[in-house]
């Protein structure tokens, strides 16, 4: 990712198989999916309830 911001409801999610589905900037149009954290478990939370009800079931620090 190129590191913009951006709006993690309104972006799409990826269609990556990796454990956990990833948004897609819509600036560079990449997914964080690659990045070489996104396996480590120490680097995801539990979403807030209100994110959990729009598909995050984790947030990965990154996205923070």
């Amino acid at each position: 990712m190129c590191g913009d911001d951006f709006d993690l409801l309104s972006a799409p999610w990826c269609g990556c198989d990796r454990g956990h589905p990833s948004k897609i900037c819509p600036t560079c149009g990449r997914c964080l999916c690659g990045h070489p954290d996104y396996g480590r478990d120490g680097l995801w939370r539990d979403a807030p309830a209100a994110l959990r009800t729009v598909g995050f079931e984790k947030l990965f620090v990154y996205y923070l």
